[in-house]
């Protein structure tokens, strides 16, 4: 009898580890369906999130037609905060989105493509092997005097002036001026004619750089509430580039964007 207490004793001992190891096994894979399904709806509920904040900028955007959206903006860029009644929201920034050269030529007519051409030659001999403020994706084929890289600025002068070398005279010009305040158009005439264009190299200076940009980049911070409510913590960053309403129309491939032309969730550190 004692040899049989004796030998069930280790089963019952085996049966118990077998028993615990299958309710760990368990228990992990019911923390991990519920992590998996707490990482959905977090998707899900920041997919509509972005969503419904993109929606609300655009539709804010068709407010700002003939405003001064430069002297509503801080120095910063801030132009519009939006708040959710359980805490948290979003800032949002807006900025001069046409500094860089349009890297896509697609949409653009044949005379745009061939200025595109030609300035994208000039850039792509210049020494400097160039960087991200050098180019954008999408917009108007004009670069903003106001905020354009002055390589971009020189190779357009360059192009201009037919393969000469005006154009580092004529980005030079804009860039000492510019550090005086917005350039205007009598500026830009003042760069040309210190840089010697004739009347059809000004016709092409002026088919592509503008003092009056229509494309905007906007950087939209989204914040939660953390600790009871009483500080909220920077979560996402996202970024796109529009037109405001009146100055453009919105192409019809991109419509699932309302009118952002790109848009893109950003790293936030930069």
């Amino acid at each position: 009898m004692s040899r049989a207490r004796g030998f069930a004793l280790p089963l019952v001992i085996l049966l118990a580890l077998v028993v615990g190891l299958m309710g760990a096994v368990l228990l992990e894979r019911q923390a991990s369906v519920a992590r998996l399904a707490a990482r959905e709806v977090a998707s899900y509920r920041d997919r509509h999130y972005e969503r419904g904040v993109r929606a609300v900028i655009g539709a804010w955007s068709d407010s700002l037609a003939g405003q001064p959206v430069e002297k509503m903006t801080a120095g910063d860029g801030h132009i519009l905060d939006l708040e959710l009644p359980t805490g948290g929201g979003a800032a949002v920034y807006l900025f001069d989105g046409q500094a860089g050269f349009l890297t896509d030529p697609r949409g653009l007519s044949a005379a745009e493509r061939e200025d595109w051409a030609g300035v994208m030659l000039e850039l792509q001999g210049m020494r400097s092997p160039g960087n991200s403020t050098w180019w954008r994706p999408v917009g108007p084929l004009a670069v903003s005097v106001k905020t354009a890289p002055v390589e971009v600025l020189e190779a357009v002068g360059n192009y201009a002036s037919g393969g000469g070398r005006n154009g580092k005279r004529f980005a030079s010009e804009l860039e000492r001026m510019r550090t005086r305040g917005d350039l205007t158009t009598a500026d830009v005439a003042t760069a040309m004619n210190a840089s010697d264009f004739t009347p059809k190299q000004r016709e092409a200076v002026n088919r592509l750089v503008t003092v009056a940009p229509e494309l905007k980049a906007v950087v939209v911070d989204v914040y939660e509430t953390r600790r009871g409510g009483r500080e909220t913590e920077l979560v996402r960053r996202y970024g796109g580039r529009m037109l405001l309403a009146g100055v453009g129309k919105v192409p019809t491939t991109m419509q699932s964007l309302g009118r952002f032309l790109s848009w893109e969730e950003l790293p936030l550190h930069d």
